[in-house]
Parts: structure tokens; C-alpha cells; sequence
């Protein structure tokens, strides 16, 4: 028995990836968090560790608490010392726990496939999302008034029902609804590199037949157009689309890709659409043009842009009658994806899931059959 079949056989317990993953990868996707100076305090726009680590506890579960553990104490014990530490390690923890907890009770059979499953979709919302986010900033804000962030006093006002609260929350709500899936996607790809392949796969089978190369150029031209126009610095020849109002553009590209090329791909693209637009609008804009009606205003619009277009283009999968497979006997595991047997798609042409499924029931001939949505792979 070889040094690689011993790492793979426990690559999963607490002291291998669990540990490892945390302590490398912490440090690195913090850089998309964004902070920005809004009246005498800072709001976070983005933040990325949480929905992290959430994923963390969604693969490993329990067997991730040390390596959650150890990675927050190495982040934060050089800049605020032991007690504060200490604290932000509990803050952390409450959440990760309750959350992981809920969405396991309820979401107990294949909880893990990959995003995209409509039935999973209201589960991972509440427990991914609103559950983590809420409680979390909750903690911070009671944690603040008692005095124990002495460091991040600038992040909470006297009120807590105030704009930098909304936005905060906003901020939270986002990166949950975005960060999880990327995180999701970056430790599978880790855990099993053959993953690509099922991947790749995934993505071809949901992109509609009649797109052509030539749709694909036209739709990517127009997305890039936008956000060259969202980013170029402010000055007194810029037109209207280099304002904030470029920013509903971006709702419409994204639904067209979300219908033509699949929830999937949209899903890979938008994060880092997200994430340019975030760091890199604010920052070249708050400055270069000081004529915001209101800084607040414009950054609840960037955020809730996002989070609503998101969710229409999670929607937007379904409803756009992607496949749906059957489930059968000679299914097989190649390469973390399940292998489709022939005859075992049905497409769907009408605009409706529930005619798609009665299509696929009629084509398959039987009438006992469970459908399986685009055979989704557990981890």
C-alpha cells in the first residue's frame, strides 16, 4: 500500500483536507472580501470567508471544526490578540453549526449534488443564505454593543437600524448566494480532479441545441461591453453608460445566457462578474465622481441587483426546459458524474417542468419510473 492510496483512502478525516483546506485557502479567498468607507464607518460588501467555510461543513461536517478552528485563530490572533479571537472563532462557529445542522434534518437525501437542483433550491436558500447570514450579523451587532470588538467598532453604529446594517446584511446575503456554489465547486475539483470531466459534460448538456458560436460571441461581446463601460473612470465626456445605470443592463444579458447556455455555466461566469464589479465600480467611481445622491442608495442597489438577478437565473434553469434523465440500472460513475445510458434523456420543449416531466414519463414508457433531475451526482 502506497503513500497516495493511504492519502486518498483518509483524505476525508479531520487531520487531511478538512485541516489543510482551511489553513491554505482562508488567507487567499479573503482577497475578494470588499470593504468601503461609507459616512464615518465601513460596510463590508462582500464577504467570502463565511459561505467558505459553511462549505467546508457541507463536505466534511463535524471533521471540519478543527481545521475552521485553526485557520481563524492563524487570520485573526496576530491583528486582535487572544480575546478577540477567541470571540470571532465563537462567532464563527454558531452559525456554521446551526445552519450545516438545520439544512442536514432538513434536507437529509442527496443534499450534496451539485447546485442547480430546483427541489434543493428553497432549502439552500434558507439554510445557506438567510440562515448563516442573519445569524451571523446578529452576533456581530450584539457583540459590538457589549463592547467585544474593540476593532470593529467602525462596522456597527450606536444603532443598529441603520443604512450600514442594511447593507451589510445585503453583503452577507450576497456572498452566501454566490460564495457557496464557487466554494462548493473549488473543493470538489479538489477532493476529486475528475470531476472536470462530469463538469464539462454538465455544462454542454445544458446548453440548448440551436445556439450557435456566433450567439455565444454576440452574447459574451455584449456582457464585456458592459462591464468595460461600468468600469472606465469617470470623467467630463462619459455618457450615461458609464454610470450605475449600466448596472440593470447586466439583469437581461445574464437571464439571455441563463436561458440559451444553461444555469450552469451562468453560475461560473457571474461570481467573477460579481466580484470585478464590486471591487473595482465602487472603487473607481466613489471617488472619481462625487455626485452620488447618496452613497447607501447606490451600493443597496449594486447588492440587491445581484442578489435578485441571481435567484431569476437559478430560476431561469428550469423553466428554460433543460434535460431531465431517467434513472437506470446501467448507470455508471465516470469521472465524479454519472454516465447517461442512451435513450435515458427526454428533452422537453415545452416551457413548463411539470410538462417537461409528463414527457419524459410518456417517452420512457414506464409508469413507476422516478425521475432524476439532469442526474445530479452526489460528492
Amino acid at each position: 500500500m502506497n503513500i497516495h492510496h493511504i492519502l486518498k483512502q483518509n483524505k476525508d478525516r479531520w487531520w487531511a483536507l478538512p485541516l489543510i483546506l482551511p489553513v491554505v485557502l482562508l488567507p487567499v479567498l479573503s482577497v475578494a472580501n470588499t470593504l468601503t468607507q461609507l459616512g464615518d464607518g465601513i460596510v463590508a460588501l462582500y464577504y467570502l470567508p463565511l459561505s467558505f467555510l459553511l462549505t467546508l461543513m457541507l463536505f466534511f461536517g463535524l471533521e471540519a471544526l478543527p481545521g475552521v478552528v485553526v485557520s481563524l485563530f492563524l487570520r485573526y490572533y496576530p491583528s486582535v490578540g487572544l480575546f478577540e479571537a477567541m470571540a470571532g472563532i465563537l462567532h464563527f462557529i454558531v452559525p456554521l453549526v446551526l445552519s450545516w445542522g438545520g439544512y442536514r434534518v432538513f434536507a437529509p437525501r442527496r443534499n450534496m449534488t451539485a447546485y442547480g437542483d430546483i427541489r434543493l433550491m428553497g432549502q439552500r436558500i434558507f439554510w445557506q443564505v438567510f440562515c448563516p447570514a442573519t445569524l451571523f450579523l446578529l452576533l456581530f451587532q450584539f457583540a459590538v454593543y457589549l463592547g467585544v470588538y474593540e476593532s470593529r467598532q467602525s462596522l456597527a453604529g450606536l444603532n443598529p437600524l441603520n443604512i450600514r446594517t442594511l447593507i451589510n446584511y445585503q453583503g452577507l446575503l450576497v456572498s452566501g448566494l454566490t460564495g457557496v456554489p464557487l466554494s462548493y465547486l473549488l473543493i470538489r475539483l479538489i477532493r476529486h480532479p475528475r470531476y472536470i470531466k462530469g463538469l464539462v459534460s454538465q455544462l454542454r448538456a445544458q446548453i440548448d441545441k440551436k445556439v450557435t458560436a456566433f450567439e455565444f460571441v454576440v452574447w459574451f461581446l455584449a456582457l464585456g461591453g458592459l462591464l468595460v463601460m461600468l468600469l472606465l473612470p469617470m470623467n467630463a465626456n462619459s455618457s450615461i453608460f458609464s454610470t450605475n445605470y449600466t448596472l440593470s443592463l447586466l439583469m437581461p444579458v445574464m437571464l439571455w445566457g441563463a436561458m440559451r447556455f444553461g444555469y450552469k455555466l451562468m453560475s461560473l461566469i457571474w461570481t467573477p462578474v460579481l466580484l470585478v464589479s464590486i471591487h473595482f465600480f465602487l472603487s473607481l467611481h466613489s471617488g472619481a465622481r462625487g455626485v452620488w445622491h447618496s452613497a447607501g442608495d447606490h451600493l443597496i442597489q449594486l447588492s440587491g441587483l445581484f442578489l435578485r438577478c441571481y435567484v431569476h437565473v437559478d430560476a431561469g434553469d428550469t423553466s428554460a426546459g433543460h434535460q431531465y434523465s431517467l434513472p437506470q440500472s446501467g448507470f455508471s460513475r465516470s469521472g465524479g458524474a454519472y454516465a447517461q445510458p442512451a435513450g435515458a434523456v427526454a428533452r422537453a420543449g415545452q416551457s413548463s417542468v411539470v410538462s417537461a416531466l409528463f414527457t419524459a414519463r410518456a417517452r420512457a414508457g414506464g409508469a413507476g419510473t422516478q425521475l432524476r433531475r439532469d442526474a445530479a451526482d452526489p460528492v
